[in-house]
């Protein structure tokens, strides 16, 4: 319960915002695949790991020219669909049980990330323990590469995460600050993108 979370290993979890995500919706993501949830401290702890540039909150989505031809709508939909998938994994982290968890990112993750993400919720849930996140704020989220069917996307961005009791369904205990910069792979399935990977970079 005491020591800080690595920030190679973070989960997050929260609502309100996420550029252009419905305002209410909580959000969750895993940076890496070895990652084992610790809950906060008693005291606010930062953890600082690059200096962020002065940027405004909304910072424009950066594209390159890897993108195969897309359009500026169709690049727009990749990075619209990421913030769904992490607003619905950020929900399921305040799902009172698995069943209820796995259906929220039901069309948000695939393969071997979905797994790893039920995986790790499993103990914790189980428990009665999940995860709230606020004060996120992105620094720049970038389409490194995209064509029809895979997409590469870049973000950084910090914010803050509180433990989250499931039965009361309330954030308590001090907030603890995290900044993270992370890749993401897509894949299309049907009309909508998925994540298949993530890795802190």
């Amino acid at each position: 319960m005491g020591r800080i979370i690595p920030w190679r290993k973070i989960i997050v979890v929260g609502s309100a915002f996420l550029l252009g995500v419905s305002a209410g919706l909580g959000l969750v993501m895993a940076t890496d695949p070895s990652f084992n949830p610790t809950f906060a401290s008693k005291d606010t702890i930062t953890q600082t790991n690059y200096t962020p540039e002065a940027q405004p909150d909304n910072v424009p989505v950066q594209t390159s020219d890897r993108t195969d031809g897309l359009t500026q709508v169709e690049q727009a939909k990749i990075v619209d669909d990421y913030k769904v998938s992490l607003a619905m994994l950020f929900e399921a982290w305040r799902a009172p049980e698995m069943k209820t968890f796995e259906a929220k990112i039901q069309n948000a993750y695939l393969g071997e990330i979905k797994d790893r993400h039920l995986d790790r919720a499993q103990t914790y849930i189980s428990n009665g323990k999940g995860l709230y996140i606020d004060d996120l704020k992105f620094d720049f989220v970038q389409i490194e590469s995209a064509d029809t069917s895979l997409a590469t996307i870049t973000a950084r961005y910090s914010y803050t995460a509180r433990d989250f009791d499931l039965e009361k369904t309330q954030a308590y205990g001090q907030k603890i600050t995290h900044e993270v910069q992370v890749r993401a792979i897509l894949s299309k399935v049907g009309d909508r993108w998925v994540i298949i990977a993530e890795t802190a970079i």
